[in-house]
């Protein structure tokens, strides 16, 4: 069953689709299964986690740490050797999926305490975390869109010194790859708190001290990035492409408010994953 589940929501060793699929289906095709297919594929894990595999609760822990742990390494380390965006977009999904695993890990053990003595259940963590997760992608896949219409493509030379071409643009994509670091201020941020938080609660140290790793190893390919958008000096053809059209702007304008809005003035999501996590845990 794992092995289905894991095949949708890109976790390791069952990701291999997802790097190939993401760098040759059409952009918005790679936005739709980087977000909406993703949070659907957790969504029926954490039901058949909490449900399904309820008498099951020790071993389920013991299968998702690991499950998240393969998961972060393998879509870190693979996305360092990336020399195309989309490429290491699909990567570091893979790896922001290890990440969402750790509040199932959670939730999972928190069935067996007081949920309602919990400010870190789990459940909460990986809603926000997901919620923030399609505003964050969604608006790096738009930026990437942009960039094709533009240069024809979307290596990592496409995106030389991207701040003279478009700096609008530019300055978009850095903000996105600040919230998938998880940078305070931006929704990644809130999320990897809840998630993070909620591990440390449940006192799995080892489970948290490798989510740490990951993320300082994340920060060096996204950054790396944004050398090559700010402070390349290579030169980059321009095709005469069209550019971004005014619906792709107005949605990376509204997903850079969403990734501000939920990463500076986060109380009103907090509340709604509060209550929806608790209700949950609290029917089942």
């Amino acid at each position: 069953v794992m092995a289905g589940l894991g095949f949708k929501a890109s976790l390791a060793p069952f990701f291999q689709w997802t790097p190939d699929t993401y760098e040759g289906a059409p952009t918005p095709v790679t936005a739709y299964l980087a977000t909406a297919s993703k949070t659907v594929g957790f969504a029926v894990i954490a039901r058949v986690m909490l449900v399904g595999f309820a008498p099951a609760r020790e071993l389920c822990v013991l299968l998702l740490g690991g499950l998240a742990i393969l998961t972060m390494f393998a879509g870190n380390m693979m996305a360092l050797r990336q020399t195309n965006v989309k490429r290491m977009l699909a990567y570091s999904s893979i790896a922001q999926a290890g990440y969402m695993l750790l509040g199932l890990v959670s939730v999972v053990d928190a069935r067996s305490t007081d949920v309602t003595t919990l400010s870190m259940n789990g459940l909460n963590g990986l809603l926000i975390y997901l919620f923030g997760y399609l505003f964050t992608n969604i608006g790096a896949f738009m930026v990437v869109l942009a960039v094709e219409n533009m240069t024809g493509g979307s290596d990592y030379t496409h995106f030389g010194n991207l701040v003279k071409r478009a700096p609008g643009l530019a300055f978009a994509m850095f903000i996105f790859l600040l919230s998938l670091v998880g940078i305070p201020l931006t929704t990644g941020f809130v999320g990897k708190f809840f998630v993070f938080g909620a591990t440390v609660q449940h006192q799995y140290y080892f489970l948290a001290a490798m989510a740490v790793i990951n993320v300082a190893i994340s920060a060096y390919y996204y950054l790396n990035l944004v050398r090559i958008m700010f402070f390349s000096t290579e030169e980059t053809e321009v095709s005469t492409g069209a550019g971004a059209g005014l619906g792709a702007q107005i949605i990376v304008l509204v997903c850079v408010l969403g990734v501000f809005w939920i990463g500076m003035y986060p109380p009103n999501v907090i509340d709604w994953a509060n209550s929806a996590s608790q209700y949950l845990l609290q029917v089942l």
